[in-house]
């Protein structure tokens, strides 16, 4: 059989076209965006780990992920972040945050939630919803697996917003 220019042409188009859907299709399915959904957390080797805003996924009607600041925004008490991590350590391990709140809206109190244990505190002051702030927040202890993990208000409060929470890093404690 003989091809003509245009029947080459025509083949190398649509072959050209098909070759940006998929690779469109496999970025999109791939897109690790937060507001695509939770992936799963893989620790470091010696088991820490981080949740940060982009892996984790945020659910409520006012929590807004802020790419700029790489982090969520806290709007209403209903609000809250999950991550699902897998854990290859069981044992004791120290948490710490990254967040920024304005001085007005500090003091008002999160729960870290876990499979089989929890951790609740105060948000301190941070200077401004520009400045971040990285702190202990205390120890929890974990089950080897995988898990969910729930950062949120612990209850309802006044005023407009908890935090803008940038991560959590689990270090273990040995």
């Amino acid at each position: 059989m003989i091809y003509t220019v245009n029947d080459i042409f025509s083949y190398l188009k649509g072959s050209l076209l098909m070759a940006f859907l998929f690779l469109c299709t496999f970025s999109f399915s791939q897109n690790d965006s937060p507001i695509s959904g939770r992936e799963l957390v893989q620790p470091d080797p010696d088991g820490t780990f981080s949740l940060t805003a982009e892996t984790g996924e945020g659910m409520g009607p006012g929590i807004k992920y802020m790419p700029e600041w790489r982090a969520y925004g806290w709007f209403t008490a209903e609000d809250r972040v999950e991550w699902k991590v897998n854990v290859t350590y069981g044992g004791e391990y120290e948490v710490y945050m990254e967040w920024s709140v304005s001085d007005e809206e500090a003091g008002k109190e999160f729960l870290l939630e876990l499979k089989g244990d929890s951790l609740s505190g105060k948000v301190d002051k941070s200077g401004s919803w520009e400045t971040y702030k990285i702190v202990s927040i205390g120890k929890v202890r974990l089950e080897k697996g995988i898990q969910d993990v729930v950062f949120r208000p612990k209850n309802r409060f006044p005023g407009e917003a908890l935090l803008d929470l940038r991560y959590l890093r689990f270090l273990p404690v040995r």
